[in-house]
Formats: C-alpha cells, structure tokens, sequence
C-alpha cells in the first residue's frame, strides 16, 4: 500500500504485525505525527537501538523532549539522555534517575563507566537543585565526599549527622562539624556535642580548638560565665597544642595568643573568687588587668569596670565608683552601663552624686 489515503491504516498493520520498521518508514515519510507516537509507544530497550534513536531524533525536531529522552534511556544512550536534560532544562525524577542507573556487574557498562555515568547523573541533580537525589547517586558511584557536599547544599541536618555517623571518614566529620557551626550550637547542646565528636574524631584538632574558643567567647559575650570560659579555653589551648599543623611558626603564635587569654580569664576569674575573702586583693587584681591593652576581647572590660563599679559603690565609696563610672564611658563611648552595673548600684550612685541614670546607649563589641 503506498496509496496516502490507506496510509494510516497500513501503518497500524504494520504496527500489528510488529513490522516497526516499515511503520517507522511510512509515519517518517508522511510527517505523521500522531502515528509516530503510537508506534514509539511500543518501543522499549529490547527494541533496535538505530529505531530509537532515529524516533528520538524525530521527537528532539519536533520539541517532544520528554518523549525523546525517553527513547534515548531505552537506547541507553544515557548520556545523551542527560544532555538533553540539561539542555531543555527537564527535571530529572527519581523514576528517570533510576532508569538511567546500571546495575553493579552489568555487563552493559565497565565499572568505571559505571560509575562515571551516576556521578554525572549526580552533577545533573545538583544543577537542578534536587541535592538529596544527588546524594544517593553519588553515594552509589562511591564518591561519599560529594555525596557529603550535596547533602550540605540540601541543609537537611538530620540526614547529614546520619550520612556522617555512617561514613566514618575523616573529611566527612569535618564537613559535618563545620555546617553544624554554622547553626545555632549555642541553643543545642547535641549539636554542640557532634561538633566536638566529629572533629575529635575527624583528627581535626586545630579546628576543635578555634571551636573551644567560640565557645569560650560565648560564655562571656552572652552568659558573662568566666568559669565556663576558662573552662573551654583550657580545652582549646590542650587541642590546639596536640594538633598536627602546616605551619608550626603559626601555631606557636596562636599558642602565645590562646596563653595570654587563657591568663587574663584566670586573674579575672580568681579577683571574683577572692572578693569574699579579700576584695581589697580582688580589687587590686582587677585594676591591674585594666592596665593590660589586650584584655579585650579575652575579659570585657565592662565586666572588669562593672567589677570596680559595684565594690565602690558597696563600700559606700561613691566618688570613686563615680570616677570608674566615667574612665568606663570614656573606654566604651556608646556602652549601656546598666548591662554591666545593677540598677541598685545605679540608682545609689546616681542618687549619691546627684547624676541622672546612665544614659541609654549599646552594649557594644568592645564592652
């Protein structure tokens, strides 16, 4: 039959008889598009990969890329598959993902190709944002670090502390320790806790000392807990004197630096422990840190002149806490006093030297 008229139903016997070829043939020559689809609805990877390219090829020209990339995974062109992906900016589904996945020991794809075909499916997903898609891919072509890095991108914090618990790979604890810094860790003691496991257990011990620190530096700025701080600054100065370095010229100078803070909370920390025995001594201790030019950020020094402040003002020496009132407003100009003085010391104060309440201002970096 080449007759146009018996056109569509020759094509349908053909198609009947399994003949597609010849189906292809006639749809081809007669632009017949609904019939081309029909007979592509038929194919499958048991098909002739010539047919199916050249029905992907008629789908590609006819902006049916959906269809075409279907064809191409029954072909098992996979990477023309995901090229065209890309290329038409079309979703990669699970479904989609798993069909273009080689079993392990196919006889289809080498090992390495193997493998080089899921990450490239992996790098796909990650361009679409679809990370946790990317992750199992990546987890399947053996690369754990990337399957780490898309498992960060996805912020799923759940999932990440499980991927790490289960790798146990030393840059994976670092990966992981690192994104859980940049949550709220302050709030959380568990994600405190995995924090300092992984990078312990990461053998990341310069980096578990910059964390002590932080952790140091919190206890000040946000609790003024100077026990708490000497605390995690001695763990630090421990951590950061075991670690392995690049440069042990650096090390030594943070060291000296992790020494001098560690000595400056200890004497503050002593003055406020001595204050019941002999304030005198705590008092003398306290002015002597003032002295120091890099009490900051190690002590604040709203907390060293509130120390001076609220003694003067106890003992009913109400000039002089007046005047270390002054010398702190004069170190810290938009400090907020009250976050360092009690109201009650305040309001002595004030009323004893007839001054108006501290003047409203910020609790600032260097307060």
């Amino acid at each position: 039959h080449t007759d146009t008229e018996t056109h569509p139903h020759t094509l349908s016997l053909c198609r009947q008889a399994g003949h597609f070829s010849k189906a292809l043939e006639l749809a081809f020559s007669t632009q017949q598009f609904a019939a081309l689809q029909l007979i592509a609805e038929d194919l499958d990877e048991t098909s002739d990969p010539a047919l199916l390219a050249r029905c992907s090829d008629f789908f590609i020209t006819h902006a049916q890329y959906q269809k075409a990339v279907e064809l191409l995974v029954a072909a098992k062109k996979y990477h023309e598959a995901l090229q065209l992906c890309l290329d038409q900016s079309l979703t990669i589904t699970e479904e989609l993902a798993e069909s273009m996945t080689v079993c392990r020991g196919s006889r289809e794809l080498p090992e390495d190709a193997r493998r080089e075909l899921l990450e490239r499916i992996a790098d796909c997903c990650m361009r679409q944002g679809n990370y946790h898609l990317a992750t199992k891919k990546y987890t399947q072509a053996g690369n754990k670090i990337k399957a780490m890095r898309a498992l960060l991108k996805s912020g799923d914090t759940e999932k990440i502390v499980f991927f790490a618990g289960v790798s146990r790979q030393k840059e994976i604890y670092i990966m992981a320790a690192n994104y859980l810094q940049s949550l709220d860790w302050r709030q959380d003691p568990d994600i405190m806790k995995n924090i300092i496991s992984y990078y312990t257990k990461g053998r990341a011990l310069d980096l578990l000392a910059g964390f002590y620190e932080a952790c140091a530096q919190v206890e000040i700025d946000e609790y003024q807990n100077y026990e708490k701080a000497l605390g995690a600054l001695t763990e630090a100065y421990k951590c950061l004197a075991k670690a392995k370095v690049r440069s042990t010229e650096e090390q030594e100078v943070r060291l000296a630096e992790l020494q001098h803070k560690l000595t400056l909370v200890k004497k503050f920390v002593q003055a406020r422990r001595l204050y019941k025995e002999d304030p005198g001594e705590a008092v003398r201790l306290c002015e002597t840190l003032l002295e120091d030019p890099d009490l900051d950020p190690a002590v604040r020094i709203g907390d060293a002149y509130g120390f001076l402040v609220e003694h003067h003002c106890q003992q009913g020496s109400f000039q002089v806490a007046h005047r270390k009132l002054e010398e702190m407003q004069k170190r810290l100009p938009s400090v907020n006093v009250s976050y360092y003085i009690s109201q009650r010391s305040l309001e002595a104060l004030s009323h004893a030297v007839g001054l108006p309440l501290g003047r409203p201002g910020r609790r600032d970096s260097g307060g």
